[in-house]
């Protein structure tokens, strides 16, 4: 059997049981699904484990999660791995966006916010990937176009399938008896989480309703403008102080 590469044109000799071609005349990967030829695309790592640990570490510790999270998370694992995902790049209305869908099953919502630069792909080959675990496309090209019919994009308006394979360390880590997970982009370092122990905000709306409280106040005591602004400028040092005292518990 034959198939038409898709970025060249040219006519691809294709085996029973092939799923990932090279072309001949182009050098372009390829997967083939069914009836579907889309391109087969790598990102290549750029930070060891060691890196992305430090990475978490830093995210842990930063102003959206949990004070102390760095300390206290038990049990932190990293596990690298090439995972899949469809990258659709869509022109709606005059403009073109890029959709991901994972291609393999995974209870990590995060691999939907992935960001792929597309200057960073490569033709997927085997020697970049060599030693290292790749997961299998598991969610084929019909499934992932019905996913898209469902955010409302039409066929026509799919200028360009890939699949890549992205290399991503996934993150799982204990906190006060749950269990949380996100991603490690290898290839940026960025901790991608989108449920995680978050910075008790109880405190810094207690500490918003008494700063505007005590100026309300001091607003209505003052009898002129003279004796308001020294009486702001007086109040403003204890409340700045409150505002540090309320960062450091929350």
């Amino acid at each position: 059997m034959e198939i038409t590469c898709t970025q060249c044109g040219g006519d691809v000799t294709v085996r029973e049981g092939d799923k990932f071609l090279k072309c001949p005349f182009c050098g372009s990967a390829l997967f083939i699904d069914r009836r579907r030829v889309v391109y087969h695309h790598v990102l290549t790592p750029t930070i060891t484990a060691d890196q992305a640990r430090a990475a978490l570490k830093r995210w842990m510790a930063g102003n959206q999660t949990a004070k102390g999270l760095e300390r206290e998370a038990a049990g932190a694992s990293l596990h690298f791995t090439f995972f899949p995902v469809w990258l659709f790049k869509v022109r709606q209305g005059g403009g073109e966006s890029v959709r991901l869908l994972p291609a393999a099953a995974t209870p990590i919502a995060e691999y939907r916010r992935l960001t792929l630069p597309a200057g960073d792909l490569q033709f997927f080959r085997p020697e970049l990937v060599a030693g290292q675990e790749v997961k299998a496309a598991g969610v084929m090209y019909d499934a992932a176009q019905a996913w898209l019919a469902q955010t409302g994009v039409k066929p026509e308006e799919v200028a360009e399938s890939s699949l890549v394979h992205v290399p991503v360390y996934e993150v799982r880590y204990g906190y006060k008896g749950r269990t949380f997970q996100g991603l490690v982009d290898a290839a940026s370092g960025k901790v991608i989480a989108e449920v995680f122990p978050r910075k008790a905000e109880v405190p810094y709306a207690l500490a918003t309703a008494v700063t505007f409280l005590v100026f309300l106040l001091a607003g209505m005591a003052a009898s002129t403008a003279g004796t308001r602004l020294i009486l702001y400028l007086s109040l403003s040092v204890p409340l700045f102080f409150l505002a540090l005292l309320t960062s450091s518990k929350a």
